[in-house]
């Protein structure tokens, strides 16, 4: 009895089967409880997009499912990029001499090589 190729079930356990080769060719040798925990997390993600993309844009749970997949994934990087931004604003620092000018009595420790830190 032949199998229908093209059924919801097929195509669910093709993008899962998938997503987990995909997800095991990334597994680091040892498995702290955080690890473990994200890899969960991780395949609970993948077998939730597989079912919403195995039904099709009909169904409004898959889309919303999708929709919220593609904002974590956009929303995480977006955190990333401005918290690399953040830190590289951070270590560029002023000239000392230019801040002393603006402080009240900062001119008379402009002759000190000691600054108070």
């Amino acid at each position: 009895m032949p199998s229908n190729h093209n059924s919801i079930k097929t195509r669910f356990t093709y993008r899962f089967a998938r997503s987990l080769k995909k997800l095991n060719k990334n597994r680091p040798a040892s498995q702290s409880m955080k690890e473990t925990y994200r890899r969960y997390h991780m395949i609970r993600v993948a077998s939730y997009a597989s079912m919403a993309s195995a039904v099709g844009p009909k169904r409004a749970w898959s889309r919303a499912v999708l929709w919220k997949i593609r904002n974590r994934t956009l929303h995480r990087t977006l955190m990333k990029k401005s918290r690399i931004h953040a830190l590289r604003t951070r270590k560029v620092s002023g000239n000392p001499n230019d801040l002393r000018k603006l402080v009240p009595g900062g001119e008379a420790n402009a002759g000190n090589k000691k600054t108070a830190k």
